[in-house]
């Protein structure tokens, strides 16, 4: 997305885990929706200017942007990512 500088920029993902954020990009990418990581996220993890609190987390959220107006498309894509699972209780086998 840095070909387009001037785009207004939005947020549709918000993650402390990294292990998440592959499988954010894929479902985007899959979508045909255009996006960038924040450059407090996972750059810097990169780098090493962030603190890993453990494996696969940051203190940090990385932030997944798209364009302001791709935000509807992009928040029903990632649906599955944002919605609370359901707790599965542990009594019962799971098929």
């Amino acid at each position: 997305m840095e070909h387009l500088p001037n785009a207004e920029l939005v947020a549709v993902f918000s993650s402390t885990e990294l292990g998440v954020l592959p499988l954010v990009r894929a479902a985007l990418e899959g979508a045909g929706i255009e996006h960038m990581v924040s450059d407090r996220g996972l750059n810097s993890a990169i780098v090493g200017t962030r603190t890993i609190m453990s494996v696969g987390e940051t203190e940090e959220p990385l932030q997944v942007l798209v364009r302001a107006e791709d935000r509807e498309r992009a928040e029903q894509t990632l649906r599955p990512f944002l919605e609370p699972q359901a707790d599965v209780d542990e009594g019962e086998p799971t098929r």
